[in-house]
């Protein structure tokens, strides 16, 4: 008679209080957030980031940080930094005739890093026909964007350059509402400011912090053909 050892099938984890309750909250509560939770699993991020979706809560975003998860909603000050600063990286693709794929906030993540993210926007250059295809990214297979943008805000999770390194983003646009800085990845996964970036040399952070400080006083599609203009006229002759 042959006899085995069967190893029995591993009992499902009991989700965290903490994130069920988080997960609840999403579909009522629509005051601000600014929550953050400790000792979490990837599963409960992976909970948290189905919740939002069910509920959808475009204006949330999770960021995953080896345990720890920050929760936190954005209102229209931070918006309307970053879809300009869209904009304006789509306009200068224009200009430029680089080509370009853009990726919005979608959630960058890694499970075997144990991170993840929402940049505020996110493009690819570099393969950009490649992943300009509308499907999910998946960046254990993926490369991850080559360009982010980040609008600087209160967090608890410290750095998110750390989250945005470790994913392997070549470079990232970050902008405190006052000042542009463009920040390049070198070989040891840090970040150094440039004067210019990696996607479009021509295009010095002086020159878009130029551009930002016009908001209020000149809309977004005047500010656009203007570095259009500039853009056609600097890019180098074919």
């Amino acid at each position: 008679m042959t006899t085995a050892t069967l190893t029995p099938p591993p009992k499902p984890r009991t989700p965290s209080p903490r994130v069920e309750a988080a997960c609840a909250l999403m579909a009522t509560d629509w005051s601000p957030w600014h929550m953050v939770l400790y000792g979490l699993t990837w599963d409960d991020y992976e909970r948290l980031l189905a919740a939002r979706t069910a509920a959808d809560r475009r204006a949330m975003f999770i960021t995953y940080d080896q345990g720890a998860a920050e929760i936190m909603t954005v209102g229209n000050r931070h918006e309307r930094w970053k879809k300009l600063l869209a904009r304006l990286v789509e306009t200068a693709s224009m200009g430029f005739r680089v080509p370009l794929a853009g990726s919005g906030g979608t959630t960058l993540k890694r499970p075997d890093l144990g991170r993840g993210m929402e940049p505020d926007e996110c493009f690819y250059v570099r393969d950009a026909l490649k992943y300009s295809a509308a499907r999910d990214l998946d960046l254990t297979q993926d490369a991850p964007p080559d360009l982010a943008i980040e609008i600087e805000a209160t967090r608890v999770l410290g750095d998110r350059l750390d989250i945005l390194s470790a994913l392997g983003v070549a470079e990232v646009w970050r902008y405190d509402g006052d000042r542009l800085r463009i920040l390049v990845r070198a070989a040891d996964g840090t970040y150094a400011e440039r004067p210019a970036g990696l996607a479009f040399p021509l295009l010095t952070a002086d020159l878009l912090t130029g551009y930002l400080a016009r908001v209020g006083t000149t809309d977004d599609t005047t500010l656009c053909l203007e570095l259009l203009d500039w853009a056609r006229q600097a890019a180098p002759s074919a």
